[in-house]
């Protein structure tokens, strides 16, 4: 069962729930969210939340590939070989609690765009990160909601 926050100003979730967003949802984020995309969270090392909107869109989309035209589970080294978070020594523009991971596909030095099928994203999520709740986060399997701040880009 999910929970509504609408009594915090800040998320604090119940021990066992993470924070989510309703925009996540729209984009094809599955509750509870799929292996595939705790893997993302692991890998990556960041909470639900740090992912943006088109990220879970990118996501939801490789797993839909994989599954639907594949006719396999997402496959983790196809993921690896096409996408990869963007990298850079100033690191995030401010530290932010929400909506920082953007992946994009890998581009240097290969025609990787080509491999895969154009994916639209919107340009603009403004006040995306004002709708949410909490999800319960069923036997722990994603990272447990700290609130961490992010101050740099994960090397990827």
């Amino acid at each position: 069962m999910d929970r509504a926050a609408t009594d915090h100003r800040e998320p604090k979730p119940p021990k066992g729930y993470v924070v989510s967003f309703a925009k996540f949802h729209r984009h094809g984020l599955d509750a509870p969210p799929s292996r595939f995309m705790r893997a993302l969270c692991h890998h990556y090392g960041v909470e639900l939340q740090h992912f943006s909107p088109n990220t879970i869109t990118i996501a939801a989309v490789f797993a839909a590939v994989c599954e639907g035209y594949l006719g396999m589970m997402p496959h983790w080294k196809l993921w690896l070989h096409l996408f990869n978070a963007p990298t850079g020594t100033t690191g995030v523009r401010k530290p932010m609690r929400a909506g920082c991971l953007n992946l994009v596909l890998k581009t240097k030095k290969t025609e990787r765009p080509r491999e895969y099928i154009p994916v639209g994203l919107s340009s603009n999520h403004a006040g995306w990160d004002s709708q949410w709740f909490y999800l319960r986060n069923d036997d722990g399997l994603l990272p447990a909601y700290i609130g961490r701040l992010i101050t740099e880009r994960p090397n990827n």
